[in-house]
């Protein structure tokens, strides 16, 4: 029988629980939001919520099968590559800040709504590989992608970040909510930044009519991605305006900016090593490092506006001002030519609403 805390501790509660009096977690009220945006992500979230086996891959099979063997082999690792990116996003990104110093109930909600759809997105890319691929080669692709060194730079540089101050030399010495600002900035470099950069020879060849039921599939994951950038970044904004007022910050706060500057200029130079790198495994993907590079500029600075300031991808110079027309179009998370009502959903499906039926809908 449970014992009822009106009357007392239980005997012996103090010796086995000896600091927990009372429960530091309050209950969530969602009629009271700490701000409005709080709830419009949590709707937004909840009416994008999809999965991916909603989407028809085997369409695909034919446009894949004309692809040369160089260039499924750049798409296949472009998606592996995404595939781990978003299981550590799923493990740590989104986790870190759950329980963070300075985040509201209700953002803690938001949060673990992305973490489960960066679960779904990480599932997403086996979904596609299952179709395209034969076991031995789904294999392969996610050897090769545990085993770029490259990759797993850029891995080590957000790990070291999600864990705070138990390695990175500048999280060590901030206070609590600044940690929590530093953690959020590191996340929306991953939402906004390397995430989309990992699309691109999806979308490439989505605009010459391949891969598009594939590419229907990148823009659901592309239209939570916007939310999730959007939202922690807005979480980082609001924890950077709280601090203004304390004039002992500004120091703290300069150095966070360095430190999202350093950041952006580094990923983007990490990132363009591995597109020069692995687009070059294929003739036709070869030319598509120009414009590839320009798309990674363009979401750097996406990332900077995300946070609040441009001036964060400053270091970016022209790269991401000259992105292709052809693949600005594709950024698109409306598009519907690939289904009709009953063969499939893509990413414009809608659930259909019940309404009972009245006498005037007769007259």
């Amino acid at each position: 029988m449970l014992h009822d805390f009106t009357q007392g501790l239980p005997e012996g509660f103090e010796e086995i629980y000896p600091i927990r009096r009372g429960s530091t977690v309050a209950a969530v009220d969602w009629n009271k939001p700490t701000r409005p945006i709080d709830l419009d992500v949590w709707s937004k979230q909840t009416s994008n919520f999809w999965l991916p086996e909603k989407i028809p891959l085997s369409n695909d099979l034919k446009s894949w099968n004309l692809l040369d063997e160089g260039t499924q082999r750049v798409v296949t690792h472009s998606l592996a590559s995404l595939t781990r990116l978003d299981t550590l996003q799923a493990e740590f990104g989104a986790p870190c800040l759950l329980s963070s110093p300075g985040i509201t109930p209700h953002e803690s909600a938001n949060l673990s709504f992305i973490t489960g759809m960066e679960a779904v997105h990480a599932r997403s890319y086996s979904s596609i590989f299952s179709t395209l691929l034969p076991s031995d080669k789904i294999d392969e692709a996610f050897k090769l992608a545990n085993m770029d060194g490259l990759l797993s730079s850029e891995m080590d540089y957000f790990l070291t970040a999600y864990q705070g101050s138990q390695i990175d030399p500048l999280a060590d010495s901030l206070p609590g909510p600044t940690l929590t600002a530093m953690k959020a900035a590191t996340s929306v470099m991953l939402e906004s930044f390397l995430f989309y950069t990992g699309f691109y020879p999806v979308l490439k060849l989505a605009a010459e009519a391949k891969l598009t039921n594939t590419a229907d599939i990148i823009r659901l994951i592309m239209r939570d991605e916007a939310v999730h950038g959007f939202y922690i970044g807005g979480i980082f904004e609001r924890l950077r305006e709280e601090a203004a007022e304390d004039d002992e910050t500004a120091d703290i706060w300069s150095r966070i900016a360095s430190y999202v500057e350093d950041s952006i200029e580094s990923l983007f130079a990490v990132e363009k090593q591995r597109i020069e790198e692995y687009y070059s495994w294929s003739d036709v993907c070869k030319d598509w490092i120009p414009d590839a590079l320009q798309f990674l500029g363009y979401n750097g600075k996406m990332a900077g506006s995300n946070l609040g300031d441009s001036d964060y991808a400053k270091n970016l110079g022209d790269y991401g001002d000259n992105v292709s027309a052809v693949i600005l179009s594709q950024l698109s998370t409306v598009s519907d030519e690939n289904h009709d009502y009953f063969s499939g959903s893509g990413s414009a499906y809608v659930i259909g609403t019940v309404e009972s039926v009245t006498d005037d809908d007769w007259d």
